[in-house]
């Protein structure tokens, strides 16, 4: 029974070991994920992942959603990418990618480190953020958005916003906390 059991939850937890990445894209690496400002709590939480990885159900559909900063391969840059939940399985969907070569043209820029950090919120601490943010924003969240984490994306010691499954459009929406 021990080892039906075992097994049972090594198949739940097989999304996290057997990750097939998009193309062109990387986990960062132990030294570009070195740097002090991952060491540090964000706005109250910490990370084992040092902020390069994040757990929650995004979607509100019941499955755990995974979220990832992800280094490209192919330009100087990084991205946010998350690994979806959907009623066939998993997808891939990218929120966001910080490209150097495009950005800044003929400067030579060489990606060094992924700037940017992230964390999963609950649905509590989501609704907290909006609620104490600042009244530019243009796109607020719905009630029934609240059901769902939300995936806080951020600079250390800078800009924040946060990434949220807007049920009335079934899409992520993303909501700015700070500049």
């Amino acid at each position: 029974m021990r080892i039906v059991l075992a097994l049972f939850f090594s198949a739940l937890s097989i999304p996290t070991f057997a990750l097939n990445l998009p193309d062109g894209w990387r986990l960062p690496s132990e030294k570009e994920l070195s740097g002090e400002e991952r060491d540090n709590a964000h706005n109250s939480y910490s990370s084992g992942s040092r902020f390069s990885k994040a757990e929650g159900d995004f979607n509100s559909d019941g499955v755990l959603d995974f979220a990832y900063i992800l280094v490209s391969t192919k330009f100087n840059g990084d991205g946010l990418f998350i690994y979806l939940s959907t009623p066939y399985g998993y997808k891939w969907i990218a929120l966001e990618e910080g490209n150097l070569d495009k950005a800044y043209p003929d400067k030579g820029y060489v990606y060094s480190t992924p700037a940017m950090g992230i964390g999963a919120l609950s649905p509590t601490t989501f609704r907290s953020y909006v609620e104490n943010a600042w009244p530019e924003n243009n796109v607020f969240p719905e009630e029934a958005d609240f059901s769902s984490s939300a995936l806080d994306y951020f600079k250390f010691e800078s800009a924040g916003s946060l990434y949220f499954w807007s049920k009335s459009n079934k899409k992520f929406v993303r909501f700015w906390y700070s500049d």
